[in-house]
């Protein structure tokens, strides 16, 4: 019986995470088509440093890593979303 509990908890919370994903993919989309937001997202890849090395030899490279990737990781939902409006935020940034 503890098992059908557990079987069930499981299947409720990999629901819950693919409704999650498919939300934060909507709202990624939604995103997308504003042009303060394509802005926005600029900035970040610039101050993350998304295009660059972030090794330094110390210890600051770690927080520079920790940056980057996360810049990394929404970038990621942007072109999963659509390749080629994440693509020209990154085109865009790369040209200035």
């Amino acid at each position: 019986m503890s098992d059908d509990w557990a079987e069930q908890e499981n299947e409720e919370r990999k629901r819950k995470a693919e409704l999650q994903r498919k939300q934060e993919l909507k709202d990624c989309e939604t995103l997308l088509d504003i042009p303060a937001f394509c802005r926005f997202f600029q900035r970040v890849m610039i101050d993350s440093k998304m295009l660059s090395t972030t090794f330094t030899g110390n210890s600051t490279g770690m927080f520079l890593e920790g940056q980057r990737n996360l810049a990394l990781k929404y970038f990621s939902d942007l072109l999963e979303v659509d390749k080629q409006k994440a693509v020209n935020i990154l085109i865009t940034e790369e040209m200035e």
